[in-house]
């Protein structure tokens, strides 16, 4: 299976694991980034205040963990992180939060506003052209 090791007759799976979370963070960081991008076009259509500012609330920790994961490099050269911080995405032993140095993000959270932008998503897909 790509992105697992082979230990033994075990397979790990976590560098799957963290391949996939990176990948899911940088992609939901972009669709934050058209978001804003269309809530601040006059032409945009209306979307709904309670649903962006409860995206708002959570994109900062989103914007945090991508951060860590693209400038790796530059903080661990800085000493960014502290003795024990974890230097990949790191999941939670109750499985339901990730961290990287610092910075943390509930994976229900993260669920959440991808629901959202979902949402937010379909209703764009059927506006009629203009």
């Amino acid at each position: 299976m790509p992105g697992s090791i082979q230990v033994g007759n075990r397979i790990l799976l976590y560098p799957c694991f963290v391949n996939h979370m990176e990948n899911c963070i940088t992609e939901t960081r972009r669709l934050l980034r058209l978001l804003e991008k269309i809530s601040g076009d006059k032409q945009s259509p209306f979307i709904n205040k309670e649903m962006r500012k409860f995206i708002n609330s959570i994109s900062g920790d989103i914007v945090g963990i991508r951060d860590a994961v693209e400038h790796i490099d530059d903080r661990i050269h800085k000493n960014y992180f502290g003795e024990n911080a974890p230097l990949m995405i790191q999941l939670s032993k109750n499985g339901d939060t990730i961290k990287i140095g610092e910075d943390k993000l509930a994976l229900e959270d993260l669920a959440l506003v991808l629901r959202k932008l979902h949402i937010i998503c379909w209703k764009l897909l059927k506006m009629p052209e203009k």
